[in-house]
């Protein structure tokens, strides 16, 4: 499943040029590195107890630095 998803943000940021993605590979990778992380450390080490996150904070954070980059 990561793999998968991984493979097509990284054609979506491929097809779409205004983006400014140099690395459309690596920037996918982080983008879902994020993500499991989050997974990780919010479910299996306890993390909703000790520093709670929403998952859309997250999201919408990852997705201000992508639209970040594309400003410059």
């Amino acid at each position: 499943m990561i793999q998968r998803g991984r493979q097509l943000l990284s054609q979506y940021f491929v097809s779409h040029p205004e983006l400014g993605i140099t690395d459309p590979e690596a920037t996918a990778q982080i983008f879902f590195g994020s993500l499991v992380s989050y997974v990780i450390v919010q479910e299996m080490l306890y993390g909703k107890e000790m520093m709670s996150l929403s998952r859309d904070r997250i999201l919408d954070s990852l997705i201000s630095l992508l639209l970040a980059h594309t400003t410059k």
